[in-house]
């Protein structure tokens, strides 16, 4: 089973233009993204994320692509599919968490301790 994740990425075009002034002055990105899932996995005690493509989705989005611009992705059930999730909701505040597929397809939040064990 397989469920599909919608996040806003609030702020695209304009992390898109700075970003792209950085890299033509061979500077490293000035604002990072702050919409993104990552597959995660124990490995030697820490957490290693293995970060997913999206689909993007900008059919609703405002006229400078600030607000509206969503990405779309496809999470997998099963043993050792867990993720971390990195969800914009305003400008300044971001949704983070963990998260599994279930049986049914439903997405279902877990806690650090549960990746710990899973993973």
């Amino acid at each position: 089973m397989r469920a599909a994740l919608q996040i806003e990425d609030i702020g695209w075009a304009r992390r898109k233009e700075v970003n792209a002034g950085c890299r033509a002055l061979g500077e490293p990105n000035a604002i990072k993204c702050n919409a993104w899932v990552a597959r995660v996995r124990m490995a030697g005690g820490h957490i290693d994320r293995e970060f997913l493509r999206p689909t993007f989705n900008n059919s609703e989005a405002n006229a400078p692509h600030t607000r509206g611009v969503y990405k779309y992705y496809w999470l997998e059930c099963g043993e050792g599919y867990v993720y971390e999730v990195s969800a914009p909701v305003s400008w300044r505040r971001v949704d983070r968490y963990f998260c599994v597929v279930a049986i049914d397809g439903e997405i279902q939040r877990v806690d650090e301790e549960y990746v710990r064990d899973y993973a």
